[in-house]
């Protein structure tokens, strides 16, 4: 759930601290039995900070120009933490005591029961609930199914494997009330025992892509309009019928039917197919992909089957050989076209005479020599060869495989075996014959295309949990995926939107190889990023990702096109020399981090024009600060920088640009210089120092900070000694406000009169930050956004 989402006027943070308590209490924390139960329980931790508590975090508000912090909770993730007990329905999840909990992952707490039906004589409503996620798989039992409609209105996945779900009536068929779930785009029912048939109201769900039936007592027919579908280690017998079991399946996308206890003929089906440890036989159905979009069909699995014959040659099938597995089958013969050199195919089988554990030359496997092995592709070396050997397991591109990431079907070392598009296949026999050579050679270099990137960073970021995903990895175009523009009239992708949308995992570095990319907008999610790359984003002119818990900038100076870069709020404790390679930079904003350095140190790209540096601990005399004569605006606020102002501050400047000049809350000395009365338009911002006094000449300037000096004269620069204001100026609606003592504002520009704040507080501390978070909020980011 996004900032814009969210009625603030529901957020009642008593209110949500009381529901998490019952939780605590119910499921056995209080006593201790949780695995990680950080700041549960504490009234004097904000609930976002407690353990699996997550909060929107800072929202930016369009309307003031700042971010601001949403205390409300929008994702509940307990899973693997040994809770145990029933889980408090009434107390949690009804009347709008959660009223923007989006996610609730309870998973693996296998003494954890969760019971849909509200208490007897409860007055318990859903209505105003907006969950689109519910995880309960892996935990000791899920019941009372058939009050799931209750969220038809919102849920998007549903995750119950292996949760011995069961309706009210206890019976171990599928709860019909699961096909109410109107908005349902994924659910997972597998390892249930569910029994019976595949009830035929799965067409209600009009707007399921994905299902998950596997490792349960089902029989009959699924006809529905999927793009993913899981029935393996099912009791499925006899001859697999494409007409009667897929029927209307057109959109299908994934088919796994993986040991569910098949045979006859391979059938015609679509894009993702797994059909491996079946009795299939025959020939695999060659017509079938030649009507398929090469670009669009991501995966083929025919491994340990009776397949029989050769592999035929064939432009189409050499465009997706590398997505095609066949080991372990008897498969006697592939086309020279196919392959990566003349006397080399052992990447895409192991030709006869040799074997491999995953029946070819990859992921770390070599075929070796087996005199007894007289297919291709075989994956033991026997006396006889077995056409049924163990199940071989193939790495995949997803970093974990857990019950809420399905991981990616796609091999780790799919570019490997990736034929060249580019030269001609070589003159040679049809056929390769087994006596051929075994020699080895490199693999070419892929050219991606922009939607198996885009697939990529969808499935390394959890894009399943992403808040909004409208349309990604669906076969729309991919122009028309949640916050992705392309270029006009190609499918050639310009800009990526996706910030503060539930973002986890590791952004893959192949997108900097989506070749028309200008904008790159991830901010506000937990994400791990590196530049590894980025030099082949030839075209990418802004970089916005801010609170990302960036932690290096380390190769970013091969952004050579780069001009806006946002890196707000993230763990950067230090500036790489490279930045000064950044030529065409015009912008850099990296506020809020921990840089420790001196200012004579910061590296200053030579073009740069805004440098926001606020919120770190730079250190150092202002007057060894060296801006190029680009500078118009610096933020160098809340740094521990000391010595006089100097007077040639942003001498190179024209006196004639717009410039803005923060330097409030430093250890800063002295008067403010009448040298910069040469500017005429100037936000100037000094509270919080230890300034005495300042030139009358600087009074005079009437459009200094946005005319208020016309109006409040030296005040609208300054507040003077004995006087404070919450902005350390005077502003149209916030005047300087006299102490009552002048000694309690001993400098120009304070923001609070000291005595006043100790009685109030009982401590002098916070000044610098409430005067930090005025000037970055207000003025920074609004002018930061100005690029973007």
């Amino acid at each position: 759930m996004i900032g814009s989402e969210i009625d603030e006027a529901l957020i009642d943070e008593d209110t949500e601290m009381e529901s998490l308590m019952h939780i605590f209490n119910a499921t056995f924390g209080k006593t201790g039995h949780w695995n990680n139960d950080n700041n549960w329980g504490n009234s004097s931790i904000s609930i976002c900070d407690w353990h699996g508590v997550s909060c929107p975090g800072l929202i930016y508000d369009e309307e003031t120009a700042t971010y601001k912090e949403l205390k409300t909770v929008v994702s509940i993730d307990l899973s693997d933490n040994n809770l145990r007990g029933a889980f408090p329905l009434d107390h949690t999840l009804v009347n709008g005591r959660l009223p923007h909990l989006s996610k609730l992952d309870l998973h693996n707490n296998p003494a954890l029961l969760f019971d849909f039906a509200p208490s007897i004589g409860s007055t318990s409503s859903f209505s105003q609930s907006v969950l689109q996620y519910i995880n309960l798989s892996d935990i000791s039992r899920v019941q009372s199914l058939n009050f799931i409609h209750a969220f038809q209105n919102t849920l998007a996945e549903l995750l119950l494997e292996s949760s011995d779900a069961m309706s009210e009536s206890g019976d171990k068929n599928i709860p019909s009330a699961i096909f109410d779930l109107q908005n349902l785009e994924r659910l997972h029912l597998g390892d249930n025992s569910f029994q019976g048939s595949i009830p035929s109201e799965i067409s209600k769900l009009s707007n399921l892509k994905y299902l998950s039936l596997d490792k349960n007592e089902l029989t009959g027919d699924v006809n529905k309009k999927l793009k993913d579908l899981s029935l393996s280690e099912n009791n499925f017998s006899g001859e697999f019928v494409y007409n009667e079991t897929l029927g209307l399946m057109v959109d299908l996308y994934e088919l796994d039917l993986s040991s569910a206890g098949l045979s006859g003929t391979l059938p015609d089906l679509h894009k993702v197919v797994d059909l491996r440890n079946n009795n299939f036989s025959g020939s695999v159905p060659w017509s079938f992909f030649s009507s398929i979009d090469p670009e669009q069909f991501s995966y083929g699995e025919f491994g340990s089957n009776n397949i029989k014959g050769e592999i035929p040659s064939s432009a189409m099938i050499q465009s997706i050989i590398n997505k095609l597995f066949l080991q372990d089958n008897q498969i006697t013969g592939i086309p020279p076209t196919l392959c990566f050199t003349e006397d080399n195919c052992d990447t895409i089988l192991c030709r006869p005479g040799t074997f491999s554990p995953i029946g070819r030359d990859d992921e770390g496997h070599q075929c070796h020599p087996c005199p007894s092995t007289t297919y291709y592709g075989s994956v033991q070396c026997a006396t006889v060869h077995s056409s049924h050997s163990p199940t071989i397991s193939r790495q995949t591109f997803s970093p974990s495989v857990s019950p809420t990431s399905r991981p990616s079907k796609q091999p780790q070392n799919l570019l490997s075996r990736m034929p060249s598009t580019t030269a001609e296949p070589p003159s040679i026999p049809a056929t390769l014959s087994p006596s051929a050579s075994a020699s080895t050679s490199s693999s070419p270099t892929r050219t991606l295309t922009d939607r198996y990137i885009l697939t990529k960073l969808y499935d390394s970021c959890n894009g399943h949990l992403w808040h909004e995903q409208k349309f990604w990895t669906s076969q729309h175009s991919i122009c028309d995926w949640y916050g992705i523009e392309c270029d006009a009239g190609s499918e050639n992708v310009k800009s990526i939107s996706l910030s503060a949308n539930n973002l986890h995992g590791s952004i893959p570095t192949e997108l900097f190889q989506l070749k028309r990319l200008e904008k790159l907008s991830i901010y506000s999610n937990e994400i791990e990023l590196n530049f590894g790359g980025v030099g082949n984003a030839k075209l990418l002119t802004h970089l916005l990702i801010d609170g990302t818990g960036l932690g290096s900038l380390d190769g970013i100076g091969q952004a050579q096109s780069l001009q806006v870069l946002s890196a707000r709020f993230n763990k950067l404790e230090t500036l790489p020399s490279e930045l000064s390679m950044l030529t065409n930079l015009r912008k850099m904003s990296l506020t809020d981090n921990k840089i420790e350095t001196s200012i004579s140190q910061l590296v200053i790209p030579e073009n740069l024009e805004a440098l926001l540096l606020g919120g770190n601990a730079i250190n150092g005399k202002l007057d060894r600060f060296n801006p190029p004569p680009t500078m118009r605006y610096i933020d160098l606020s809340g740094n521990e920088l000391y010595g006089p102002i100097p007077s040639f501050l942003l001498q190179g400047t024209p006196s004639s640009m717009d410039v803005e000049i923060d330097l409030s809350s430093n250890m800063l000395t002295g008067t403010l210089p009448v040298e910069l009365a040469r500017f005429d338009r100037l936000e100037f911002y000094a509270q919080n120092n230890q300034i005495r006094g300042m030139n009358s000449k600087l009074c005079e300037k009437t459009e200094w900070n946005g005319g208020n000096v016309e109006v409040h004269g030296c005040d609208a620069i300054l507040c003077p000694k004995g006087y404070a204001s919450t902005a350390g100026r005077a502003m149209k609606n916030r005047l300087c406000e006299e102490c009552n003592d002048a000694d309690e504002a001993p400098f120009l520009g304070s923001t609070t009169c000291a005595k006043k704040y100790i009685d109030s507080a009982g401590m002098n501390l916070g000044n610098g930050i409430v005067n930090h978070i005025l000037s970055v909020s207000v003025v920074a980011v609004a002018f930061l956004f100005s690029f973007s």
